[in-house]
């Protein structure tokens, strides 16, 4: 009876332990804004910081560790605080509104290949959204305007070191991104930079190796019972 049950057991463990690594997972993750911010920088004034906030989606095949790859498909990112340059001994100012300015992945980049938990994508193109005020009542720099950032080009963005870890069914991931942009003020080309920094959350489906493993010794149990 012994020997059924533990063959049963084997079975079932090459089974599906032979399916579930090969299934992709999907996680909807969320930035955490106590430790997502961007740093940005205006023709070289500041930075100022805002923390942001947002959604993302990541793709990991397999679904549990050790992970193949990784692809993160979907990102929005909202900036939660305003951003205030001064240029001239505060002449001309450039302002947001706080919720306004938005950061997307409008196309990503191919997945990358996950290696002590981390892994690098390329390639991304991202946009930006929202307004930057230009207040210049002595008409140094063009006078009074708005930029439109959601009317610029986009961007081609690496994620570097992209880090995953699990716990249970929550993954972390975090990482860092770079874009750099230019922007007509007055008809002159002004840069303009942000960092970016995202800690984000979402749950894994699939569980983890070990409660795989209960799961499959309860099945095993089972069957041997039915069969005494």
């Amino acid at each position: 009876m012994v020997c059924r049950s533990l063959t049963t057991f084997l079975f079932l463990n090459l089974i599906l332990m032979s399916i579930i690594p090969a299934r992709a997972d999907i996680v909807n993750y969320n930035l955490d804004p106590t430790q997502s911010y961007v740093d940005v920088t205006v023709d070289g004034v500041g930075p100022d910081r805002s923390r942001t906030s947002g959604t993302g989606v990541l793709h990991l095949s397999p679904s549990i560790p050790p992970f193949g790859t990784a692809q993160i498909t979907e990102m929005d990112v909202l900036l939660e605080e305003a951003l205030l340059f001064s240029f001239a001994g505060g002449l001309v100012t450039a302002t947001t509104t706080a919720g306004d300015l938005t950061i997307n992945l409008v196309t990503p980049g191919a997945a990358g290949t996950v290696s002590s938990n981390q892994f690098n994508q390329t390639g991304n193109q991202m946009g930006l959204g929202g307004n930057v005020d230009i207040s210049d009542p002595n008409n140094l720099s063009g006078g009074d305007a708005t930029i439109d950032l959601s009317a610029l080009s986009l961007s081609l963005v690496d994620f570097t070191n992209v880090t995953l870890s699990r716990t249970g069914d929550v993954m972390t991931i975090s990482g860092s991104y770079n874009i750099d942009q230019m922007v007509d003020v007055g008809g002159e080309a002004t840069p303009i930079n942000i960092a970016g920094v995202f800690v984000a959350t979402g749950i894994v489906s699939v569980p983890e190796p070990g409660g795989m493993i209960v799961l499959l010794a309860m099945l095993g149990i089972a069957a041997g019972r039915r069969r005494n």
